[in-house]
């Protein structure tokens, strides 16, 4: 029987990422749950009275590239994060054909 690959490269990069999903997930769901509960309809909430669309008309744009910028900063700064904590340890997860052949020429096994 063959035993199991371990690296404690890959435990430390699997933690990042364990952390940083938890991390991630607590806040949205954070902002869900404020969210549902400060904008929830009221007991005397009428659609047909008080919604602010009307059927037909599409509904005027309103901008704000503040906020556009920052709903795309945001998750390309989380993207790049998680890509350069991946890009390190992985050479040492998976080495290189090069590391490989060395170690094959020295008798060693890879393991």
């Amino acid at each position: 029987m063959t035993e199991p690959v371990f690296s404690p490269h890959f435990e430390t990069l699997w933690d990042s990422f364990t952390i940083a999903a938890i991390i991630v997930a607590a806040i949205v769901f954070g902002i869900m749950a404020w969210l549902v509960v400060s904008f929830r309809a009221k007991a005397d909430y009428d659609i047909k009275r008080d919604s602010p669309f009307i059927p037909g008309v599409f509904p005027a744009e309103r901008d704000n590239f503040r906020l556009e910028v920052t709903w795309f900063i945001i998750p390309l700064a989380i993207v790049v994060w998680l890509t350069v904590i991946t890009l390190g340890p992985l050479s040492e997860v998976w080495p290189s054909e090069r590391m490989i052949e060395e170690k094959l020429n020295e008798g060693e096994s890879i393991q």
